[in-house]
């Protein structure tokens, strides 16, 4: 009897565990509604976010070339974008507004290399683009004053401004950034002081001078004093400029520029979505209020918060695990769904059973619809040769396929929003696929 006893009072324990497991999740699952409808009504909640740029995760060069044309707006002979950038940000670093005359801004194009230059008469501002996060090359900011200066800017009239994506300064980067070898116009591979794609031997702990290191200009300190990091003042910067008229254009005007005024809101929000700033600093403290009373904080000593909401983190990161499980189960079924909708064979592609495909023979060609994986998720129509235009031109694929460097023998898209969705990818496999067949049945 008393082994029975024994292993009884074990079972009630191992069911009281996993009944106060379940009880826990229920909790989460219910404070994380909580805590959406707390974010629903929040007074400082930020506006709705309907962001194109993000939608198509706008590469370096789009942002550049949005910069560039902010600047070149004139009234009345005045770049007044840029006048307000230069009095807010360069005068620190000796830039003088006499000196601004006539800037020449090419709005289209980057120059040599430069993403952003902004030239006049008595000086040259190189702007380095790194909004989304590239890394630097080796050389990169001493060759660029490299090329002004053979235009014949002298060093005290080039002024270097930095967009990074995180708030770095110039200490952060790699010291051959700023060196000047003398083979400086060689490319990155050629250069004798090239160790790999970004660094040089000047970038290594243990480096020590070689021959060709003898010729190599050092311009980090000379430049220190006319060199700017800008972050998110960047994005606060071209918001007041627009909300606040901070650039003094008439209202008539400004009112009259709608699609500009549309285009840098979009670009100020773009910026804060990529420095993460999107959510205010009262929206923040809303959220910490409503948590801190959720879990009765304020009635625990400062270690007892901290374990608590140490536990409370360790149950939500399980809670995360047991949905995506969830989400993957409910994806496989859709996935036999799509199979027995169509009478079809899925051929998996991975050993999980997330990618696969499906082969039809059309007026003797071999064609494939595929979910496939290839730095996101996406959707394919695919053929040894050229695509039947009967499938390639049709409207409703068309629609779901269209990739710009779409080909003769491919078409496909990946997902387009919040990290290339799966679900999104796969129920565009799904229409396709069901179209596809629609077009071959009615050439029967």
């Amino acid at each position: 009897m008393t082994i029975a006893n024994d292993i009884k009072r074990l079972w009630d324990l191992l069911c009281s565990i996993e009944t106060l497991y379940q009880e826990t999740l229920m909790n989460d699952l219910r404070l994380s509604e909580k805590l959406k409808d707390c974010e629903e009504k929040s007074p400082n909640k930020p506006p709705f976010a309907i962001n194109y740029l993000e939608y198509y995760n706008s590469p370096e060069p789009v942002t550049s070339w949005i910069i560039r044309h902010i600047f070149a707006y004139t009234y009345n002979g005045h770049h007044l974008f840029f006048e307000s950038f230069a009095k807010t940000f360069l005068q620190k670093a000796g830039f003088n507004m006499d000196w601004i005359d006539t800037p020449v801004i090419d709005k289209d194009h980057e120059y040599k290399g430069i993403d952003i230059l902004i030239r006049d008469k008595h000086y040259a501002i190189i702007i380095e683009n790194k909004l989304k996060g590239a890394p630097f090359q080796p050389n990169q900011l001493a060759r660029y004053i490299a090329t002004i200066r053979k235009e014949g800017y002298s060093d005290d009239r080039i002024f270097v401004v930095v967009l990074p994506k995180d708030d770095i300064d110039n200490d952060d980067l790699y010291d051959s950034v700023w060196q000047l070898p003398k083979d400086w116009q060689c490319t990155n591979s050629s250069r004798k002081c090239r160790v790999d794609s970004y660094t040089c031997w000047c970038d290594n702990e243990d480096f020590k001078r070689k021959a060709h290191c003898e010729k190599c200009e050092s311009l980090k300190e000379s430049f220190r004093k006319r060199t700017l990091f800008i972050h998110k003042e960047l994005s606060e910067w071209l918001y007041n400029c627009i909300e606040n008229n901070t650039v003094c254009m008439p209202e008539e005007e400004l009112h009259k520029q709608y699609v500009l005024k549309s285009a840098v809101l979009q670009f100020v929000d773009f910026l804060n979505f990529l420095y993460k700033t999107r959510e205010n600093n009262k929206y923040k403290m809303d959220i910490n209020k409503f948590l801190i009373e959720q879990l009765k904080l304020n009635s625990l000593d400062i270690t007892e918060q901290l374990s608590l909401v140490e536990d409370k983190q360790k149950d939500v990161n399980e809670l995360a695990e047991q949905l995506d499980s969830l989400y993957w189960t409910k994806i496989k079924e859709y996935i036999t769904y799509i199979g027995n909708k169509y009478k079809v064979h899925l051929v998996y592609d991975d050993n999980d059973g997330r990618y696969f495909h499906y082969e039809i023979k059309y007026n003797g060609k071999k064609i494939k619809i595929v979910l496939g994986n290839e730095d996101g998720n996406y959707c394919e129509i695919n053929s040894h040769t050229k695509l039947p235009e009967s499938i390639k031109n049709d409207f409703e694929i068309a629609e779901e396929l269209n990739a710009e460097n779409n080909t003769n023998c491919a078409i496909w898209r990946y997902g387009d929003s919040y990290g290339n969705s799966y679900k999104e990818s796969l129920l565009r496999f799904d229409r396709v696929l069901g179209r596809l067949l629609d077009i071959i049945n009615d050439a029967k």
